[in-house]
């Protein structure tokens, strides 16, 4: 069996570990800008859904603390051990975002002097 060949044809489809040679010559990963797109479209329509449970504050204008959580994964087959295992990269982010308050009627946020 050659080196490129899996023990598991069931696994045939799953990409490989990289070697520690193949590895030193990565440089980054890009990521799909269409893909990336979307999923910032996904991300910018969370953040909204979760500044509307806010709406109970008396502040027209608030900071809001974000934490968003990141997780990829992917299956690579180990060939050790002869089993697809899950990869997995995660990363979490921290900042805040300036939100104000839209009243029925008006025509942008509300000009309160209450912060």
């Amino acid at each position: 069996m050659s080196d490129g060949e899996l023990k598991n044809p069931v696994f045939k489809n799953v990409t490989r570990y990289a070697t520690p040679d193949e590895r030193d010559q990565v440089e980054r990963i890009e990521l799909d800008p269409k893909d990336l797109d979307g999923f910032m479209e996904l991300l910018k329509k969370g953040l909204i859904e979760a500044a509307s449970m806010h709406d109970a504050a008396v502040q027209g204008c608030m900071a809001l603390n974000a934490e968003l959580s990141i997780r990829l994964s992917r299956p690579v087959y180990n060939a050790e051990t002869d089993m697809v295992e899950e990869l997995v990269g995660t990363e979490r982010v921290r900042g805040s975002l300036r939100a104000s308050k839209v009243m029925k009627g008006d025509c942008g946020p509300e000009k309160s002097g209450s912060e």
